[in-house]
């Protein structure tokens, strides 16, 4: 079984576990444009529902793989408090530019984040971001994962090269503009 299969089983297992009915998590525009065209599986999380579901916790914390237990570390490491602040997570496998077998993960969170003042706290540590034309990327910690504000409410999160063709993708599905050379 591959890593998104087993979240997809804890997703599934999450949404089981909780009594009412939940129509499934949406992703903004923003959001849905950062997924790379060869995209291979896309998982997409009612995190808060998730949190407030014990048996939906510990089949989490026992099935899901290590690339997105890191990814979830990163994102714990990053400022934000992911049980108050993240209402929907999703995580998309795709295959890279150079195709073949090689994949990788992106994670994408959206909720109501407090966005100003993350990057106060940023600055105020002296973390500064690399620009991928128009977009500002900060690292994650000491964690190797970048993260990347699409707006106050969705962000991407992943190592550098994921970022990277995250934003390659969503700022070709937005036009000109965003594109221009690095």
């Amino acid at each position: 079984m591959n890593l998104l299969s087993k979240f997809c089983a804890v997703a599934l297992a999450a949404t089981l576990a909780v009594p009412q009915i939940m129509l499934g998590a949406a992703l903004s525009g923003d959001a849905r444009a950062s997924i790379p065209n060869d995209v291979q599986q896309l998982i997409v999380v009612d995190y808060r529902a998730m949190q407030n579901s014990p048996v939906a916790m510990e089949l989490k914390d026992r099935v899901l793989p290590p690339e997105l237990k890191s990814l979830e570390e990163a994102l714990s490491k990053s400022g934000l408090n992911e049980n108050h602040d993240v209402d929907v997570l999703a995580f998309a496998s795709f295959r890279t530019k150079s195709g073949g077998d090689s994949t990788r993960i992106v994670g994408i969170a959206q909720g109501q984040f407090q966005m100003r003042e993350m990057l106060l706290a940023f600055k105020k540590k002296g973390i500064k971001p690399t620009m991928v034309r128009t977009n500002k990327v900060f690292p994650m910690g000491d964690t190797g994962m970048r993260i990347c504000f699409l707006n106050s409410s969705a962000f991407i999160f992943g190592n550098s090269e994921a970022v990277k063709q995250a934003l390659d993708a969503r700022d070709a599905a937005f036009g000109d503009y965003r594109t221009r050379a690095d």
